[in-house]
């Protein structure tokens, strides 16, 4: 005896990347529209990569990165760099100070910084 109605539902390799990647982007209900399948199916034949896809994009994503900065890409290194908060943090630079304003914060400091400034002491 054969039964009957639509055959039971198997998720492939291709649909299982394609919902890891889509849930960063997509709501469940569209990715399930995207496959062409019910949102009740989506959620029973692909819990796992709807619950842990985002983070295992981004996993593969720092091994790419990981990768290329190994072989000698600066940009990856520096992106690396940046992301684990390795990269030497900028100073801003200080305004420069033209002479006039040097000679009045040198007669309030009493030129310590200066050669005069033992003298004057």
């Amino acid at each position: 005896m054969q039964s009957r109605g639509r055959p039971t539902f198997k998720p492939t390799k291709p649909q299982r990347d394609k919902v890891k990647l889509l849930i960063g982007f997509m709501s469940e209900v569209a990715i399930a529209s995207v496959l062409s399948i019910d949102h009740k199916t989506l959620r029973k034949h692909f819990a796992f990569e709807l619950e842990n896809g985002r983070a295992i994009t981004v996993a593969e994503n720092l091994a790419r990165l990981k990768k290329a900065a190994k072989a000698g890409n600066v940009t990856a290194m520096k992106y690396l760099d940046s992301k684990l908060d390795l990269a030497p943090e900028k100073q801003p630079r200080p305004e420069p100070i033209g002479k006039k304003e040097q000679l009045a914060s040198d007669a309030i400091s009493g030129h310590k910084d200066t050669e005069w400034g033992d003298v004057l002491q």
